[in-house]
């Protein structure tokens, strides 16, 4: 599969941290066969999500030290399987999948991906390949923090801050799914957006600030993080009086927070590390196939201009997902 000089295809990678300018679609070798337990994929396309913005900017290299450049970029993505491992026995050549590389820097978008098993599933049947890679992290983020850090289920009230972008409107749709009432907050463009995407409510952050709201909630996903259970106690009454903050943001707070919880000391203060299972990809695809979720693909970008689709991501201002081509 690959030539003399061991280059096969094209993957999107980076040699040094810096600005978008950084990243280059470029040679790379081919990813070779499956291990018993993987899968190779053909990608057709891949989600751009803010910690391919954080990697590529280098915010992790102190962690991320024994992962050297080049790296290559990208956590989402979505293709037809090429070939499985021996023990892979649910999956076929042919079958479309999308996935979530749980390796912390990504590295799957290049044209060929080998992927674990358990990090990708059957992509739902009503969505292109395109669609589908929007939304394996932003939703299983959603779906993880409304339901395992949050019990989400049939008459919670959900306040959800940043409600229209990546995670945020697939939240808005998850809690809906899971029977909760929703209460969104995000810019005067959205509101619209906001609505459609299912909200009970929707406020304006320019008109009231989400943490100056006077009803009571259950649960307040905040997908930017900027706050904490401190700056919401007011409002994490709810039915029981023992309402929980969800961040998608990692800090000292949010960190201190998770780990009160995993001791069951408390548990107002959640941190969703999210982590790809194929049982939520399929719980996702069915709700998909089912029209209770919807992705929503805000732009696409060919690969040799991923620079514009980070861009994109960094203004923090998207209506859904930003997807790259990777064909």
């Amino acid at each position: 599969m690959t030539d003399e000089s061991g280059v096969a295809m094209k993957a999107l990678a980076y040699d040094r941290f810096g600005g978008p300018e950084v990243l280059q679609w470029r040679d790379a070798p081919d990813p070779g066969e499956p291990g018993p337990r993987q899968v190779l994929l053909e990608a057709a396309a891949g989600g751009v999500n803010p910690k391919d913005v954080f990697l590529r900017q280098g915010k992790f290299s102190k962690t991320l030290a024994r992962d050297p450049l080049p790296r290559t970029h990208g956590l989402d993505v979505a293709g037809t399987v090429l070939a499985v491992g021996a023990e892979v026995s649910d999956l076929s050549p042919g079958d479309p999948v999308f996935a979530m590389s749980n390796r912390f820097i990504g590295a799957a978008h290049a044209q060929r991906v080998l992927l674990d098993r358990d990090e990708a599933a059957r992509a739902p049947a009503s969505l292109t390949l395109t669609e589908a890679a929007a939304v394996p992290l932003a939703a299983q983020t959603a779906l993880q923090a409304l339901r395992d850090c949050a019990d989400t289920g049939p008459g919670t009230r959900v306040l959800v801050v940043g409600c229209t972008g990546g995670v945020g409107h697939f939240a808005v749709q998850v809690a809906k799914a899971l029977g909760a009432h929703v209460h969104g907050v995000c810019g005067p463009d959205s509101v619209a957006f906001a609505r459609q995407l299912g909200c009970d409510e929707v406020t304006d952050y320019r008109v009231t600030r989400a943490d100056r709201l006077e009803q009571t909630f259950d649960v307040v996903l905040d997908v930017f993080g900027r706050g904490d259970a401190t700056q919401h106690r007011h409002q994490l009454g709810g039915r029981s009086g023992d309402g929980v903050y969800v961040s998608t943001t990692v800090t000292r707070d949010s960190i201190i927070g998770e780990a009160l919880a995993r001791v069951r000391l408390t548990r107002r203060n959640r941190l969703v590390t999210v982590r790809s299972r194929s049982a939520d990809l399929e719980q996702l695809a069915a709700w998909i196939d089912a029209g209770l979720v919807e992705p929503r693909v805000d732009a696409v970008y060919p690969a040799a201009q991923a620079s514009r689709a980070h861009e994109h991501v960094a203004t923090w201002h998207t209506s859904g997902k930003v997807v790259i081509d990777l064909t």
